[in-house]
């Protein structure tokens, strides 16, 4: 096989279905590399695909396979051989409605402290297995599947659904992937006309080190609010536009990041900028 003569980590399979399964599975059978990870993205996944890769016992050093927004119609599940993996991650890919959160109130000045308490409210903290029994929007041969892997103890505790998140109010939009019980990864937050009052503290939450894009719009941006901006851990992408900067106190350099653009709030003076 062409493949066993590449030096590849990481095997992305698309479009696996009825019709090309049949080619599909003589790979996963027959793949001789060693590979740390599998991914698997908007396929159906059959019998006969379990089975491919129950058979491989080169899978069986995998660091984590990935399912997104795939189909399962399968009465099997995976192998011991495959009880070394590390992770077993399963996106579901429908999108809910939006969640409308509260208005941030005049006294509420910390607004990490905000998202944490309404997100807790939205998505109250349940058993994997109450979830999954309990979400209409996952397709219930998925829900078959999910819940006969969690019932093995040598896979229990790799297995991680995950799912598209979105929540906003008028001066607030938060979007990312949740995780069962609480854990919010690759958060996007949009903030809109912020008073110079706010500040937003995320160390030692739940969004410590899980934001990666922060925008702010129309609004005034004083040092102390800045500066709690570029404590934030892992930080990669900070957009301002149509905003004023006050810069009164010494700021430091959050290193994490990787594009930062900016745009005054008055567009005559064409102070924009970007790296």
């Amino acid at each position: 096989m062409f493949l066993n003569t590449l030096d590849i980590k990481y095997l992305h399979i698309k479009y696996l279905n009825r019709a090309n399964s049949k080619s599909f599975c003589f790979i996963l059978k027959n793949l001789k590399k060693k590979i740390d990870e599998l991914v698997f993205f908007w396929c159906y996944i059959s019998d006969d695909v379990i089975c491919s890769l129950n058979a491989n016992l080169n899978f069986k050093n995998l660091k984590k396979i990935v399912f997104i927004e795939s189909r399962f119609n399968t009465s099997f599940i995976f192998r011991e051989n495959l009880a070394n993996i590390n992770e077993f991650i399963f996106f579901e890919g429908y999108i809910y409605d939006r969640y409308t959160l509260d208005e941030i109130e005049e006294g509420y000045l910390n607004i990490a402290k905000f998202i944490i308490q309404s997100l807790k409210h939205i998505h109250p903290q349940h058993s994997i297995e109450k979830y999954i029994k309990e979400n209409e929007n996952i397709p219930k041969a998925n829900k078959d599947f999910y819940l006969k892997l969690l019932n093995e103890d040598k896979f229990r505790d790799k297995v991680k659904i995950t799912e598209n998140f979105e929540c906003k109010n008028k001066n607030l939009e938060f979007k990312c992937f949740y995780e069962y019980k609480g854990c919010f990864n690759n958060i996007s937050i949009t903030f809109e006309k912020l008073n110079d009052k706010r500040f937003i503290i995320t160390e030692n939450t739940i969004l410590e080190e899980n934001i990666k894009c922060i925008e702010i719009r129309s609004s005034a941006i004083k040092s102390g609010f800045l500066r709690d901006i570029l404590n934030i851990k892992g930080l990669e992408r900070l957009e301002i536009n149509n905003s004023d900067i006050f810069i009164e106190n010494e700021i430091f350099i959050n290193e994490s990041i990787k594009y930062f653009s900016f745009s005054h709030n008055n567009s005559g003076s064409f102070c924009s900028f970007s790296s």
